[in-house]
């Protein structure tokens, strides 16, 4: 009897690190990542000190992103 082999969840909540290499992609530097979310200009949330990001809300914002260049 075989036993399927399930894929690993994604997670849905991210810290700056994992958002910076699974959504950014390492594509700019983490410096960068931390200046956008102190300026406010990505979707993020704080727990104490600690900066969380929600993978579909920055997958919906890059969308977003992407559009507004279009126009």
């Amino acid at each position: 009897m075989k036993i399927p082999i399930s894929k690993p969840k994604k997670m849905n909540t991210l810290t700056v690190t994992e958002a910076w290499e699974h959504i950014f992609e390492r594509k700019i530097s983490k410096d960068t990542l931390y200046n956008e979310v102190r300026a406010g200009r990505i979707p993020h949330t704080r727990i104490g000190s600690k900066i969380l990001f929600r993978r579909d809300t920055l997958n919906a914002w890059f969308e977003e992103q992407e559009q507004k260049n279009l126009s």
